[in-house]
């Protein structure tokens, strides 16, 4: 699991305590040697999901179907 502060740095470097989306490319690299390569997506629950210290995180091979459930127009 990554902390606060190092999922704040993947974010912004210059700002590691705010929670933003990203656009570019963002790389996890866990201290388990795992790495994700994605971007991290607000939601609705993103405060809620803060306090957890938990983020929405797309991975880049889900990003296509990701965004076509999203933005679906019913």
């Amino acid at each position: 699991m990554m902390t606060k502060e190092q999922i704040g740095k993947q974010m912004d470097p210059k700002f590691p305590g705010v929670y933003i989306p990203t656009t570019a490319a963002t790389k996890l690299v866990f201290e388990d040697g795992g790495i994700l390569v994605g971007y991290f997506e607000y939601t609705t629950d993103s405060d809620i999901l803060q306090e957890e210290n938990k983020y929405t995180f797309v991975e880049f091979n889900n990003a296509q179907n990701y965004r076509s459930r999203k933005f679906r127009i019913i």
